[in-house]
């Protein structure tokens, strides 16, 4: 990792759920604005801790996070924009406003496994 500065580089914790790590991730990054990090850590209230995934519509999300739709519709996009989460439109369960979309929480590409620390995940490129 030549060129990284010691505030570019985190690790992150190698035990737990893929779901807490996500968490993790989002919280010590530097990229991401507030509305993505509400809206991750309000979606992964509702996900599964086995599969990550989840399917609550918009209007939900919002409602517990104490924001509106389009807050949670822009945190959605940025949270797929930086490779945080994979989005099914319209394949969920069935509500009176249509289908649900179904969420499911990844690692994004700059959480790397680092094979000399014993298999933890290091973070870089936090900015």
């Amino acid at each position: 990792m030549s060129g990284v500065q010691p505030e570019d580089s985190l690790t992150l914790p190698r035990r737990g759920s893929l779901l807490f790590r996500w968490r993790v991730a989002i919280f010590v990054s530097k990229r991401d604005s507030w509305r993505a990090k509400l809206t991750a850590y309000t979606l992964a209230g509702y996900m599964d801790n086995e599969t990550a995934t989840c399917d609550p519509g918009i209007a939900a999300v919002a409602l517990h996070a104490g924001v509106g739709r389009d807050t949670i519709k822009r945190g959605v996009a940025e949270l797929e924009r930086h490779g945080y989460l994979v989005v099914w439109r319209q394949r969920g369960r069935m509500t009176e406003h249509g289908r649900t979309n179904i969420y499911r929480a990844v690692m994004p590409d700059w959480v790397e496994r680092d094979e000399s620390e014993g298999g933890a995940c290091s973070a870089t490129n936090l900015r």
